[in-house]
């Protein structure tokens, strides 16, 4: 072979190698962190998924209870959906404000919102948690129920998780103040 075969030769494989490197020696291995916990803020958060370069997160128990609403069981006219998207949003430092990406939402057949902050529904949470012990949650030490953003079956009442991690479709009334809260967000990685 002669010297400039082997030069072309040699700068072809270094270029298969380096383009294989560029494509798969990435230094974020994404897809490893989902179910990770990782702290943003003061909570602690589990990664439900990645795309891009964005985790949605989950926190990882309860924080806070309160009512879902006083009046509805739709998410957008929902007090809970407001309290996250102001109050509770701008409780983060500017820097990790920066890191929330705005999300459209969609809740079953309702109208699509726009929020940096959410419950999860009951489709994200039947796809995002393997089993009833994975949906868990605690507050305080002690596992209880915690809100989906979803409706239930009737009209003052909305979807949850049991504090066994079941779902409970029919919902709990909308006004209960001892509901659990775990805030979901899109997080830029």
């Amino acid at each position: 072979m002669t010297t400039l075969k082997m030069n072309k030769t040699m700068k072809m494989l270094m270029m298969v190698m380096l383009v294989f490197c560029i494509t798969s020696c990435s230094t974020k291995p994404k897809k490893s962190i989902v179910g990770n916990i990782i702290t943003f803020g003061d909570y602690q958060w589990r990664v439900l998924a990645v795309q891009d370069d964005h985790a949605l997160v989950i926190t990882r128990d309860i924080i806070m209870r309160r009512s879902f609403d006083r009046i509805s069981n739709i998410w957008e006219d929902s007090e809970i959906r407001e309290y996250l998207n102001s109050d509770f949003y701008e409780s983060f430092s500017e820097e990790n404000r920066m890191r929330i990406r705005e999300t459209s939402i969609q809740t079953e057949d309702r109208a699509l919102t726009s929020d940096k902050i959410f419950l999860i529904s009951t489709s994200e949470a039947m796809g995002y948690f393997k089993n009833d012990d994975d949906r868990i949650a605690s507050f305080n030490g002690l596992n209880d129920w915690w809100w989906l953003r979803s409706p239930g079956n009737y009209e003052d009442s909305v979807s949850a998780i049991s504090r066994l991690g079941y779902f409970y479709l029919y919902g709990y009334y909308i006004f209960h103040t001892d509901g659990g809260v775990r805030p979901a967000l899109w997080l830029r990685l």
